[in-house]
């Protein structure tokens, strides 16, 4: 009878037997950090991570004696770029040029109003940064909470809202431009959409956001009203909300 050895709620890759009582394996933290090297007691089904630091692990093998271990470490990094919008082509060695980060990687940038928002971190989990007068700052660190999609903006760049998972499932939340007065809406839906892609939309005037997910009824484009009260359901199959 197969039995479960571990609880954690993200993949676990590249399995590698040590001796008959530890596996190491690589997978991503339950804040969605990582991933991470691990060590699992097959006896008493406990993990531990057995690296420090900020470095990604991103594959493990041992020998078949358990005495020798390989494994792949990744530390990247990701900047974003500001280039013209022109009638030609703009020149390579001039025009495009970085925009000065206090982080060592940036993605998924959006813009709201006169802000520009995007997902970073200073160690080892990602957070909504804005810039704003051109200055970054962190407005939203998480609280153990991993933020695992781009944020959606509002047209006027008030708000914003962003995925947030937890125990395995994804939630929808919004909050300030500065990060205060956040709160989760239609905590019923899962929702739906790959890691690290667009998952949630504004409507123009700000009104309500349209996700995609799964309720007790099933999956389906959802219509989510910003002040709260009942979401509508937008057809019945899967489907996933896009910028």
């Amino acid at each position: 009878v197969p039995e479960r050895l571990t609880s954690a709620h993200a993949a676990l890759n590249f399995l590698a037997p040590v001796d008959s009582r530890t596996l190491l394996y690589v997978a991503r933290a339950g804040d969605w950090s990582g991933p991470w090297l691990w060590a699992l007691d097959v006896e008493r089904k406990v993990s531990r991570r057995v690296t420090v630091g900020v470095d990604h692990y991103t594959s493990v093998a041992a020998s078949r004696d358990g005495r020798r271990i390989v494994a792949t470490v990744a530390n990247p990094s990701a900047s974003l770029w500001q280039v013209p919008v022109l009638a030609r082509p703009a020149d390579r060695a001039a025009e495009p040029y970085p925009l000065p980060m206090p982080t060592g990687r940036a993605w998924a940038p959006r813009f709201g109003g006169r802000s520009l928002f995007y997902v970073s971190a200073r160690g080892t989990r990602d957070g909504l940064w804005r810039v704003q007068d051109g200055q970054a700052s962190e407005v939203w660190r998480g609280e153990g909470l991993a933020l695992s999609e781009p944020p959606a903006v509002s047209r006027d760049g008030s708000r914003v809202a962003v995925i947030l998972r937890r125990d395995g499932r994804r939630r929808l939340s919004i909050m300030s431009a500065d990060g205060t007065n956040a709160r989760t809406l239609a905590a019923h839906i899962d929702i739906h959409g790959a890691t690290r892609q667009g998952a949630a939309d504004w409507s123009p005037e700000g009104t309500w956001i349209v996700v995609g997910g799964s309720d007790a009824e099933g999956p389906a484009l959802f219509k989510v009203a910003v002040e709260g009260g009942a979401s509508v359901r937008l057809g019945d199959r899967d489907a996933v909300g896009q910028h």
